[in-house]
């Protein structure tokens, strides 16, 4: 009985053993990530994923106040397809200021990126104080992402970003159209400032030449031939 006792004892600890072995050898298989940026108590950390089909050669963050730019990569670095990384982002100056005026405004960023075949996409209004665990795609010549939402059910910001696309499309036509219709409203201003001027001046010149004409000198000379004519005469009949 001893016997069976201490042999269940040696099983059980080798047992233990062997498992406390594989989940040491299973967390030394998780893979290390590539980072980029300094990690610090401020900055965020993001999750991201490069799911384009194709390397990203060139990766910035921006926010949408001032616009000061992250860039993430170097000129000799690549976010692979497929490949995970983690970004660390100090918050810009934008986020600090609002929240020292105690202003509850969010920050959002903009995330521009090309590709190997130097196609450029642009993520519009992306909060990193709400999604910072994300896979980037493109479809359709858009770039969009994906996340895990609270449920840990996939959501996707492809409509959004058409929206946006759209948007953004509709002002820049806008602002053309203002712009033609101004330079349109000077040019016919300053055909009608020419006109006027040219009128004045053919009025002025017009009056000029009858200040000109004046018929006294003509007169004048005439009674001074006369006169001498007179003369002659005179001294013929003397």
């Amino acid at each position: 009985m001893k016997k069976l006792l201490c042999a269940l004892f040696c099983t059980s600890l080798l047992l233990a053993g062997c498992s406390s072995s594989q989940t040491t050898e299973e967390k030394t298989d998780e893979p290390t990530l590539r980072s980029f940026g300094k990690e610090s108590e401020t900055a965020y950390k993001l999750t991201v994923t490069n799911s384009t089909g194709q390397a990203m050669k060139a990766f910035n963050i921006e926010d949408d106040v001032d616009h000061e730019k992250s860039e993430i990569l170097t000129d000799d670095e690549v976010i692979d397809d497929g490949e995970q990384v983690i970004i660390y982002l100090e918050p810009s100056d934008a986020k600090e200021e609002q929240e020292d005026d105690e202003i509850a405004i969010r920050t959002l960023y903009i995330v521009s990126f090309t590709l190997e075949d130097d196609s450029e996409f642009t993520l519009m209004d992306m909060s990193f104080d709400e999604i910072d665990t994300f896979k980037v795609k493109v479809e359709e010549d858009v770039a969009y992402i994906t996340y895990k939402d609270e449920d840990d059910k996939e959501q996707s910001t492809l409509d959004a970003e058409k929206e946006l696309i759209e948007t953004k499309k509709a002002e820049e036509e806008a602002a053309k159209k203002a712009e033609e219709e101004a330079q349109a409203a000077a040019a016919a201003q300053q055909e009608t400032v020419t006109y006027d001027t040219s009128y004045n001046d053919t009025t002025y010149y017009d009056t000029s030449s009858n200040y000109t004409s004046e018929p006294s000198y003509d007169t004048s000379s005439g009674t001074t031939d006369t006169s001498g004519s007179s003369e002659g005469c005179l001294d013929g009949a003397l």
